[in-house]
């Protein structure tokens, strides 16, 4: 994964406005429980991309007390039915 960290941050020397390198950065951060790392990634992904949705997703389980995804998936669903 190191690896691919260093090549989305070479991305985002080119092109800082990358949304998707961003996010897959969050991805990367969350994974390894760096909550505050991955919250800035998530959060930057969607003020640079407002319809990306992926983001605002990673952005809140990480905001979550429980981080449990499945367990936010499921009362997301409850509430909007």
């Amino acid at each position: 994964m190191e690896r691919a960290k260093q090549e989305f941050l070479k991305e985002l020397e080119v092109d800082p406005n990358n949304a998707g390198a961003h996010y897959v950065l969050g991805e990367l951060a969350r994974r390894d429980e760096k909550w505050d790392e991955a919250i800035s990634r998530f959060s930057q992904a969607a003020k640079l991309d407002s319809n990306f949705a992926e983001a605002y997703l990673g952005w809140g389980s990480c905001l979550s007390p429980s981080r449990d995804t499945q367990t936010q998936f499921r009362l997301c669903a409850w509430r909007c039915v």
